[in-house]
């Protein structure tokens, strides 16, 4: 019998096709995390589990067009690429092996880590969430806040949405239990340099959009952004 409830659906669905599609890179000695809101809901579980799974990867030497032409090659049965939607980029899988999936699929776009992130990556330690390896939770917050900011300054849509997972990877990141994630900013912060500005962004965002949001929580992101601040109020 099918999976009836969507949320318990889409999480059974991502984590089925984030473990096929990392074990088939570590096969091809591409090193890959689940990374972005797919990400977060590893370290979160209260977050919604979005369908769509973000893996990003880094020391790949093949190209994105090579490397998902290698995984449908290596495993048919469960990917393929969004041809209905003409996307060759995009990954779908399915397992129709499980009845309880029913005819579900789930998508997966794949990104390269980019400019200094590479060294970035392959000295940080991998995290193991539900033993799925994800981004430090550092990590994916600095990522959110770049691509919200980038949103942003050209006027995109989708501003609101991704102000939404900024502020769950904030609430995630400042939960108490979460406390250790709080020590990745140091390592990660040279790679993010406008960091403390992009924050100050959308802080400036939140008051002049009238958000309701706790002030408190990003003065806290504020101390691990700029350490400086924070020993000059101390």
């Amino acid at each position: 019998m099918a999976i009836q409830d969507k949320q318990v659906l889409n999480t059974v669905l991502r984590t089925k096709a984030s473990d096929a599609l990392l074990d088939l890179l570590n096969g091809l000695r591409i090193r890959g995390a689940v990374a972005g809101k797919s990400g977060l809901v590893l370290y979160d579980r209260s977050v919604q589990a979005p369908k769509e799974v973000l893996v990003m990867v880094w020391n790949s030497y093949l190209t994105l067009p090579q490397l998902i032409s290698r995984i449908v090659l290596r495993d048919p049965k469960h990917f393929s690429t969004d041809k209905a939607a003409g996307n060759s980029k995009r990954l779908i899988y399915q397992a129709r092996e499980h009845n309880f999936l029913g005819n579900s699929k789930c998508s997966i776009r794949i990104i390269f880590a980019k400019g200094t992130l590479p060294a970035l990556l392959s000295k940080c330690k991998t995290v193991r969430r539900n033993r799925l390896p994800v981004l430090p939770l550092a990590i994916i917050l600095l990522l959110e806040l770049k691509a919200w900011a980038k949103r942003y300054d050209n006027h995109e849509g989708g501003i609101k949405a991704e102000a939404r997972i900024l502020k769950d990877c904030v609430e995630a990141i400042l939960n108490p239990i979460r406390a250790w994630c709080l020590q990745g900013f140091s390592t990660a912060l040279p790679s993010f340099p406008n960091a403390p500005q992009q924050l100050e962004l959308f802080e400036t965002y939140l008051t002049e959009s009238k958000e309701k949001w706790d002030s408190e929580k990003l003065a806290k992101i504020r101390e691990h952004l700029i350490p400086q601040a924070s020993s000059a109020s101390n």
